[in-house]
């Protein structure tokens, strides 16, 4: 029986260990996308951000509120919005989160682990 209990608090212990491994892995991802994304917000602010990458973006997005779920910071998680299309005054354009929003966003996402991760 004191085997069983052991082999739970090893897999507890294993599993904490992966966990931790994830969030600072999916930290310096999201670093290096937000260096990406501010290097392009230079070069072209409001510039709209491809579906294909909004897409890829948010599902590390998506994993880290889920982190951050009952966190209260919640409102400060917010989505990419993927590009579509609108008609204004009987003229298609593409509309969608630009570079510089994504730039905004990613940073709350950015502060939010380094803070958490002190606290």
């Amino acid at each position: 029986m004191a085997e069983d209990g052991q082999e739970a608090v090893d897999q507890a212990y294993q599993d904490y260990n992966l966990a931790i491994e994830r969030l600072d892995l999916l930290h310096s991802i999201l670093y290096e996308i937000l260096c990406t994304i501010q290097r392009q917000a230079k070069k072209t602010p409001d510039a709209v951000i491809s579906a294909y990458k909004v897409q890829k973006i948010n599902a590390n997005l998506k994993e880290i509120r889920d982190m951050y779920q009952n966190s209260g910071y919640e409102d400060l998680l917010e989505l990419l919005e993927e590009p579509h299309k609108v008609m204004e005054d009987g003229v298609e354009h593409i509309e969608g989160t630009t570079y510089s929003d994504a730039e905004i966003l990613l940073h709350y996402y950015v502060e939010l682990m380094i803070h958490k991760s002190f606290s």
